[in-house]
Order: C-alpha cells, then sequence, then structure tokens
C-alpha cells in the first residue's frame, strides 16, 4: 500500500516530470544538433566557444536545484584558481624560475564536501538506492559523514537543514525533496502514456522508461525474493543499474603454435565490421532521458565533461561585478563590490600579475617581434643564437628584471612598453626620414617643372618665329636632328666619292691627251723615228 500524497508530494513529482522532460528535449536537442553540424570526414573539430557561468544563488529558501547551481559555480572558480595561481607557480618552477610568494583562497575543501567520493552528492546517491531511506536519513548520513569538513556545517545537527560555506558566501540548504528528486523517477502513468505515442520523436525520448506493468512486475519480482531470500536477484539486479545487461563472453580460441598462419587466420574467423559511434553525442544522454540515473551522478558526468573541454582549452577569464543588489542603474555599494573582488580573487589575480611575470613569449617570438631594436633587418638570424639574441635586445634596451628561462623569456608590462616605444621611435624616425626624402623630391620635381615651362615658351616663341618667314626660305622637314645629322654625313661622303671619282677621270685624260699630242722628231735620228712609228702602232690596236 502506498501512503496518500500530501501537497508537498504532489509539488515534488511535479518538479521531477518537468525536470525530466526538460532534460529529455534538451539531451535529445543538444545530440541531433551535434551530429547534424559536425562533418562525416572530420574526426577532430576545433572551435572557439563560450562559457557563461550562472551567477551563485542564496535564497531566503534554498533547495535541490540552488545546491546545483552553486556546486558549479564552486568547481569552476576551482578550476580559476587552479589555472591562475597554481599552474602560474608550476610554470615558473619548471621554467627555472623563482616563484612570487602570493597567498591566495583555496577551495579545495568545499569542492571536496560537494564532489568527493564522500561528498554530498555521492551521498544522495548511496541514499537513493537504500531501502527506505528518507530526506531524514540522508542529512543525518551527511552530519555524520561531513561535520569534520571546515566547510560543513551541521546547524546543530539539525534534521532539515545544512550549511556549506561557499567561496562567495555561507548557504543553508533545505534537505526537503532532494531525495525524490535525486531519484529522477517519472510518473509511471505518463511515462508509459509518452512512450506509447505515435510520434516517433516523442516515443524515443521515453522508449527506455519503464511503465506501471514493468514496475508492478519488478515489485512482485522483489517480494518474490525477499519471500525466498534470493539474494543473486538482488545482486543481479545492482549490476544491471550500475553497468547495464551483461554482454555474452566471446570464446577465445586457442591457437597452436605449430600452426601454419592460414590455418590460424581460418581459425579467428572473420572479422566484424566496426560500427562507428556517433561524433559527438553527450556521454549518458540516453540514460538521462530514460531517467535510469540519478541527476546528481548526471550532474557531476556533465561537470567532468566541461572540465576535461576546459582543460584541453586556452581560456581567458571575464569576472562580473554587480554593483549593487536592487538591480538599480548608477547605484554602487563598495562594500558588495570588495567583498566580491575578494571572494573572486581579482585581487590576488592583481598582485601575482604585478609581482610575477604576466608575458611568457619564447625566445623565437621575442626576437621575430623585437629584432629590429637592434638588428639590421637583412640580416639573418641562425635558430642556434636566439638566447644571445634576445639578452642583446633586452641590454640595448637597458632592461632589467626579467626571467629568463629555458624556453621562454619571461617579462612584465613595462617591458613591453619599452620595446614597444623604441620600436614605435624607429618608426617614426623612417616616416620622417622618409617624409623628408619625399619633400626634397618634390621641391626638385617643382624647379625642373619651372624650367620646363620655360624652355616650352622659348620654344614656342622659335615656332612662331619660323611660320613668320616666307614660305620659299622655309625649309619644311619632317626629319628630327638625329635624322638630319645621319642625312648630312651620308651628303658629305657622296660628295667625297663623287670629288675623287672626277679626280681619277681628270687624271686619265690628261694621260690621254698626252699620248694624243703630236710629237717632233729630228729627222737625222732614226732611232726617235722608229720609236714614234711604234707608239702609233701600238695606240691604234686600244
Amino acid at each position: 500500500m502506498h501512503r496518500p500524497l500530501n501537497a508537498v508530494d504532489s509539488a515534488i513529482n511535479r518538479d521531477i516530470m518537468a525536470m525530466n522532460l526538460y532534460d529529455n528535449l534538451f539531451s535529445w536537442l543538444t545530440d541531433h544538433l551535434n551530429t547534424v553540424l559536425v562533418p562525416d570526414d572530420e574526426d577532430d573539430c576545433k572551435s572557439v566557444a563560450v562559457l557563461d557561468i550562472f551567477g551563485f544563488e542564496n535564497f531566503k529558501v534554498n533547495r535541490f536545484e540552488q545546491m546545483f547551481i552553486n556546486t558549479a559555480n564552486e568547481k569552476l572558480q576551482h578550476y580559476f584558481i587552479e589555472h591562475i595561481f597554481t599552474y602560474e607557480v608550476r610554470e615558473l618552477r619548471e621554467e627555472g624560475i623563482k616563484a612570487p610568494a602570493i597567498e591566495y583562497t583555496n577551495n579545495e575543501d568545499q569542492v571536496d564536501v560537494l564532489l568527493g567520493k564522500r561528498g554530498i552528492f555521492a551521498l544522495l546517491d548511496e541514499q537513493t538506492k537504500v531501502p527506505n531511506s528518507t530526506d531524514t536519513t540522508a542529512i543525518l548520513k551527511m552530519h555524520e559523514e561531513l561535520s569534520s569538513k571546515q566547510s560543513y556545517d551541521n546547524i546543530r545537527n539539525s534534521p532539515v537543514q545544512f550549511q556549506i560555506n561557499h567561496y562567495a558566501g555561507n548557504v543553508k540548504y533545505e534537505i526537503e525533496g532532494c531525495l525524490e528528486k535525486n531519484r529522477n523517477t517519472p510518473s509511471l502513468g505518463i511515462a508509459g502514456m509518452l512512450k506509447s505515442s505515435s510520434n516517433a520523436m516523442i516515443s524515443s525520448l521515453f522508449k527506455s522508461s519503464e511503465t506501471t506493468e514493468e514496475r508492478l512486475m519488478k515489485d512482485k519480482q522483489m517480494s518474490s525474493a525477499l519471500k525466498t531470500g534470493d539474494q543473486t536477484f538482488f545482486r543481479r539486479e545492482s549490476q544491471a543499474h550500475r553497468f547495464g545487461k551483461s554482454k555474452e563472453e566471446v570464446k577465445k580460441v586457442e591457437i597452436k603454435k605449430n600452426l601454419a598462419p592460414w590455418q590460424i587466420k581460418n581459425m579467428q574467423g572473420p572479422k566484424k565490421p566496426e560500427v562507428k559511434a556517433p561524433k559527438i553525442k553527450r556521454a549518458g544522454s540516453e540514460k538521462r532521458r530514460a531517467g535510469l540515473g540519478t541527476l546528481s551522478a548526471a550532474f557531476k558526468g556533465s561537470l567532468e565533461d566541461l572540465m576535461i573541454m576546459l582543460n584541453a582549452a586556452t581560456p581567458h577569464f571575464i569576472r562580473c561585478i554587480k554593483p549593487n543588489l536592487t538591480k538599480s542603474s548608477m547605484g554602487f555599494d563598495p562594500v558588495m563590490v570588495q567583498s566580491q573582488l575578494n571572494y573572486t580573487g581579482v585581487l590576488e589575480t592583481s598582485k601575482i600579475r604585478q609581482n610575477g611575470y604576466p608575458l611568457r613569449v619564447t625566445y623565437e617570438d621575442f626576437c621575430e617581434r623585437y629584432r629590429d631594436v637592434c638588428i639590421n633587418p637583412t640580416y639573418r638570424l641562425a635558430s642556434m643564437d636566439m638566447q644571445s639574441t634576445c639578452l642583446r635586445i633586452l641590454q640595448h634596451a637597458d632592461l632589467h628584471g626579467w626571467g629568463k628561462g629555458k624556453s621562454k623569456i619571461f617579462l612584465k608590462y613595462e617591458h613591453v612598453n619599452v620595446l614597444v616605444n623604441i620600436l614605435e621611435s624607429k618608426k617614426r624616425a623612417g616616416n620622417e626620414a622618409r617624409a623628408k626624402i619625399a619633400a626634397e623630391q618634390a621641391k626638385r620635381a617643382a624647379e625642373l617643372a619651372v624650367i620646363e615651362a620655360k624652355r616650352e615658351v622659348e620654344r614656342e616663341k622659335i615656332r612662331k618665329a619660323a611660320e613668320a618667314q616666307p614660305k620659299s626660305k622655309v625649309v619644311e622637314s619632317s626629319l628630327n636632328w638625329k635624322e638630319e645629322m645621319e642625312a648630312n654625313k651620308e651628303k658629305k661622303r657622296l660628295a667625297a666619292i663623287k670629288k675623287k671619282e672626277d679626280a681619277e677621270a681628270a687624271e686619265k685624260q690628261a694621260e690621254l691627251d698626252a699620248l694624243n699630242k703630236p710629237v717632233e722628231i729630228d729627222s737625222n735620228d732614226e732611232a726617235a723615228q722608229a720609236r714614234a712609228r711604234f707608239a702609233a702602232n701600238k695606240n691604234m690596236f686600244k
């Protein structure tokens, strides 16, 4: 016989059903979006993500939902502290740099109280599986296990309340309804109705949910096992609840060493095709949609998945501060703002940034950025000279207080400011030199333009004077001065050739005239007369 439901039980059941439906829809939507958006040919896709942390909650009455929200904030605050302070000191020590002494508040105790092996969520899961457990037994178990923790206050062993000293303040939680909400058990009648829906999507959301008939059958088996004392039934049910249905054991084939390779391959049998699971799918989403796991277990799994993603990423933090509690404009509460700066670790972060080295650059990147401080741009740096080049640049800039690590150079903001100012001054000097050269060129161009204008005026005068001359005296020529020079040279060459030919012709004519001229010969000189006759006969054959 089940006890009658009161108003509190009805409200709890209504909240459980609403939470279950929202979780089912959200899980289904997330899984399908991830499956559709990821390309089929990419096994690993990179992304840029923004995590918006919901605010810390502390109401007059805080229940199971507020504990979820505040636990997520506590875990993310722990991640922030680890990333900013612990990793900061660890990296300095690994690089051989002396770490500055910074005192900061750690929330490891709060995280252990909430998410530890014997924390609140683990105890709630344990009490959920215990028969006949109630909220009172759960809170008494929590008092017994956690009262020794500094962050847990049992409020004088109160049976209805417990307090956790969070990093943002103390919060009192009501235990009423926590155990039933943690079971995450939907109404059997509604779950069965949704499971039998004709809509494929609705039925898939509750395909693994139990119906009333299935629950009654399990209750009957449980009562029968209690009567007969069947311990194997309880063991089998507990294992199935934890790990699901057991898989059939695959018999291993013993292979003899003296067999041939093809015989061994035949004995192994054909390989089964590998069935690839969806690439991006939240772990346990089907189980959460079916309502088979507790809410605290699902929450811890989601939080662990989130921390794995954050640890694999490069985070940048933006801490939001509330100026007042009334949400009014132009209102600033200095005490409230100061308390937020204290418990969020912003002040400790500013101290470690001030006393430590906020900028860490590898030697290669440093030389690439600031080489123009003292190195000629045309000079090629060798990879083995990066450390010495870094020291040379820092010494040229007269900087002190930096740290030299094994693979990085550790700088402060003032160091970078000095280096940037030097580069800017060199850039300004270069710009001024280029501007001066450009001004000189512009001045020279202006002077040449004036001279060219004067020449153009003179050419115009000559052109007008030539046009004013009579046409007979105007020598029309389309040749330029080079062509005219070549023509004159050719003319002189032809004249010289003609003069030479004329001289040779005159010389020949003189010889002919000399031969044709009659010569007086003495009649008594017989030899002379004979020569004369011979010359006359000779000329006859020319």
